[in-house]
Order: C-alpha cells, then sequence, then structure tokens
C-alpha cells in the first residue's frame, strides 16, 4: 500500500466522497432519491410519499438540486423533481444502491440489513471498497411528526 502524499486528484476524490456520504447519510435525502427514483414527482407528492411536511420536503429537494442529484422543471405552477442524468437509485431487497456519476468519475453508495447491522459500502474507481458498520438513528423530524 502507498503511504506517501495523496495527489491533487486523490484529494479531490476523497473530498468529493465524503461530501455526498454527508449528504446521503440524512434519511430524508434518502428516501426522496429513493421516491424519485420510479419517476418524477412534484413537491406534494413527495411530502405524502415520505410523510412529511411540505416545506420540509422542498427545503430538501433544494438541496438536493443545488448538489446536482435532482433536475426541477416547472409544470405550471409546481415543480416537478426527478433524477439528474448520472443519479441511479435502486432497492433489491435490503439492499440499497446509489450510484452518482460525475465528471467521468462514479461513487457507488451501498446499504444493506445484514444480520441486524446495518453496513455500508462504499467504492470509487481510485478507492478500494471501504465497509463501515453505521448506527441507526431515529430521525428526529420524523419523530416529531414531520416538522
Amino acid at each position: 500500500m502507498d503511504t506517501g502524499p495523496l495527489s491533487a486528484s486523490q484529494f479531490d476524490e476523497i473530498h468529493e466522497t465524503a461530501r455526498l456520504l454527508a449528504l446521503l447519510g440524512i434519511p430524508i435525502h434518502m428516501e426522496l432519491l429513493c421516491a424519485l427514483a420510479t419517476g418524477e414527482a412534484d413537491v406534494g407528492t413527495l411530502s405524502a410519499m415520505t410523510g412529511r411536511e411540505v416545506s420540509h420536503v422542498s427545503r430538501h429537494l433544494v438541496r438536493l438540486r443545488d448538489e446536482g442529484l435532482l433536475e426541477r422543471r416547472l409544470n405550471w405552477k409546481r415543480h416537478v423533481y426527478r433524477l439528474r442524468a448520472g443519479v441511479e437509485v435502486g432497492l433489491a431487497g435490503t439492499v440499497l444502491r446509489v450510484v452518482i456519476t460525475r465528471r467521468g468519475r462514479s461513487v457507488c453508495v451501498e446499504c444493506a440489513q445484514v444480520t441486524g447491522t446495518p453496513t455500508l459500502a462504499v467504492t470509487s474507481p481510485e478507492v478500494r471498497t471501504a465497509r463501515v458498520a453505521v448506527r441507526c438513528v431515529e430521525d428526529p423530524h420524523r419523530a416529531a411528526g414531520g416538522a
């Protein structure tokens, strides 16, 4: 294993991956991405699908759009969102897989429930697969009624 200093591209790759993991680590972001995996939807529909307030959903949709994961179009008076090209979300059994491709690089995040312990696997072309056990935390917004 090379223990020398990181190259500029490795440094950028690590920071981009960490930023995406932080973004995907917010439960409502994953819920919205999964909801949009089946097709486009407006804010009201996504609010009903997630059981959260429209303002809460809207705020997080804007953040996902600003980060380049979603596209938005105006349909009459409603904003309709969809996954941007290069963002793939799939759910197979208990495995959730998100692949984000940007600037020719792909980051794949898989979350699986394995023997009662959630496991997160992150892969990218320049980084070997990393598996990390993550602790599930109750989302305080959901517990408080979707504020």
